[in-house]
């Protein structure tokens, strides 16, 4: 069985999307229970990916 994600994802520059879904800059992302998570980077993005799995 595969694992499911579970993140945090704070975007604290520039623009991007997760799983389709438009961040910005002091925006951020709870994802749970996603099989695969896509990241789109927009305009000088930074983004950090913090691994929430228990």
């Amino acid at each position: 069985m595969r694992s499911r994600v579970r993140a945090s994802f704070p975007a604290p520059a520039g623009s991007a999307r997760v799983n389709g879904v438009a961040l910005r800059a002091g925006d951020g992302a709870a994802i749970r229970d996603e099989d695969v998570v896509r990241v789109e980077a927009g305009e000088d993005a930074e983004l950090i990916l913090v691994d929430t799995r228990e």
